[in-house]
């Protein structure tokens, strides 16, 4: 069953620390950093699985994901990361967070 929140794609937009740290717990999310390999090694949050969205193989990498698994995405300020939830949801992943905001936000 796919979680149906904003026009056709099934991803949800988290707000909220609180949900955030809620739902890592209780459902164990993966979190996909979608920002470059150079942002990405100036930190990340929750050991997110860095998968940089402009890469050539984005969508490649994300087939190998467990698409039951549910999954939040991020970027720098959520552009990137918002782009990305539209691709997983497309893809079949049945339950996508996108954090709002992105890293600037949530740090």
């Amino acid at each position: 069953q796919l979680n149906v929140v904003f026009l056709s794609f099934s991803y949800h937009k988290i707000k909220h620390l609180f949900w955030l740290n809620l739902l890592s717990k209780f459902l164990g999310i993966l979190y996909i950093d979608v920002r470059t390999a150079q942002e990405y090694a100036q930190g990340t949050i929750n050991k997110a699985k860095l998968i940089d969205v402009s890469s050539a193989d984005f969508e490649q990498k994300i087939e190998k994901l467990d698409k039951t698994c549910p999954v939040a995405v991020f970027c720098h300020s959520g552009a990137r990361s918002m782009y990305a939830a539209k691709v997983l949801a497309k893809k079949g992943f049945s339950t996508v967070y996108n954090l709002k905001g992105g890293i600037v936000f949530w740090r």
